[in-house]
């Protein structure tokens, strides 16, 4: 299962729990407080689905931005970088490749 996907079962969780616990503190019964859950439940999953995990990009030889597994840097790199997508990258240092031929952020990060 994707870091992603575990996001969003962990939001579901939290908003279902919570839901069910807000409604049988208020109601009797029940019906008010599996409606609750599932409403709970819901947009817990709906907040997780927008929360992006940070991930790795690496900038080719022909200058174009590919996002790849953290683990799996290639040797070919010409600039390394991590976060949640473009706009909102950070520099980092290439495991491999040669620092003099790397590119500056700004260059990408647009």
């Amino acid at each position: 299962m994707s870091v992603h996907n575990q996001q969003v079962l962990l939001g579901v969780l939290a908003g279902a729990s919570a839901g069910a616990l807000i409604a049988a503190a208020a109601a009797s019964g029940g019906g008010p407080i599996v409606v609750a859950a599932v409403a709970g439940g819901a947009g817990g999953g709906l907040i997780a689905s927008f929360i992006r995990p940070n991930n790795c990009y690496f900038v080719n030889r022909r200058g174009e931005l590919w996002q790849i597994p953290c683990e799996q840097q290639p040797v070919s790199a010409q600039a390394c970088f991590y976060g949640s997508g473009p706009g909102m990258l950070t520099q980092i240092d290439c495991p491999h490749g040669d620092r003099r031929r790397q590119i500056a952020a700004t260059a990408v990060d647009k």
